[in-house]
């Protein structure tokens, strides 16, 4: 059950950056979306993963 809200959260949370995010440029010609869009759209994906990178790099857990 546990993978499944987990698949559905990722799901609807890249399902929102999409319309969030490339709907911001207008559609090319051929009904597609603009170039820039799916640059800023992969830009702020990495920017979320190196925050998440870095978090677990600096508050991971001790051994005890």
């Amino acid at each position: 059950m546990q993978v499944f809200v987990l698949f559905a959260v990722l799901y609807h949370g890249l399902n929102g950056l999409r319309i969030v995010v490339l709907d911001m440029w207008p559609r090319t010609a051929g009904g597609g979306y603009a170039p820039a869009g799916y640059a800023a759209a992969f830009g702020i994906c990495a920017v979320l993963q190196a925050a998440a990178l870095l978090w677990l790099a600096l508050f991971r857990a001790q051994p005890a």
